[in-house]
């Protein structure tokens, strides 16, 4: 089941993690930008 979603929504999950972690970079910009 797990691999059959996988593979039909294997580009989605991708797609989201990169996402999150573009989300996460801006973030952590934010922060450190902000703290100096």
């Amino acid at each position: 089941m797990l691999r059959l979603l996988f593979r039909r929504k294997g580009h989605l999950y991708m797609y989201t993690i990169c996402l999150l972690n573009l989300t996460v970079i801006f973030l952590k910009d934010d922060i450190s930008s902000s703290s100096v």
